[in-house]
């Protein structure tokens, strides 16, 4: 199994998902469905999963944290641009799984 971000223009891009690195297996599942939600809403009305990234600050750098998946330019095509000022760094447990 192998950890892949979504590249493609759309309400996904930037997600994290599993995937099989197999010949013929069809695998899938995101990796973001146990973290926070930020305070955007999408067009269903429903709250993205933050985004999961890693902090390149001089005091905190190399620690990871979750932010608007909209926010610093991130928005895919139907995306909010500027997002909301959702963060969270992120805890031991949650990084388990990615």
């Amino acid at each position: 199994v192998a950890l892949r971000r979504v590249r493609k223009e759309g309400l996904n891009r930037w997600r994290l998902f599993f995937t099989c690195t197999a010949t013929g297996c069809s695998f899938f599942e995101w990796a973001d469905t146990s973290f926070p939600r930020c305070r955007c809403t999408g067009g269903g009305g429903e709250k993205p999963a933050a985004m999961l990234r890693i902090s390149k600050t001089q005091a905190t750098g190399g620690r990871w944290f979750f932010g608007c998946r909209s926010k610093g330019g991130a928005a895919g095509a139907g995306e909010p641009r500027g997002g909301c000022d959702f963060f969270s760094w992120a805890a031991a447990e949650q990084l388990r799984a990615v």
